[in-house]
């Protein structure tokens, strides 16, 4: 009898401890999962500021084009250039 109260206890030991480990895994895998998705949104986020300034790079380099090639037409009308 006192040995199945012994073993009894060490079993509730055993079970309550890796209920505590378990608890302690399962947050420090919801903290890491919730890095993760900000560190992910984080990289998404620059990837389009990049696009953007990429597509407003492209659209300055239009409009200079633009700009050059109207005031080489002004400049071939007016000889002044």
């Amino acid at each position: 009898m006192l040995k199945y109260i012994s073993m009894s206890i060490n079993t509730d030991r055993i079970t309550s401890s890796s209920n505590f480990i378990s608890s302690i895994m399962l947050a420090l895998n919801q903290l890491c999962s919730k890095f993760i998705q900000k560190f992910y949104l984080l990289f998404l986020s620059r990837k389009r500021l990049l696009k953007v300034i990429k597509f407003l790079q492209q659209s300055l380099d239009t409009v200079q084009r633009i700009t050059e090639v109207f005031i080489g037409k002004k400049c071939l009308q007016s000889q002044i250039c």
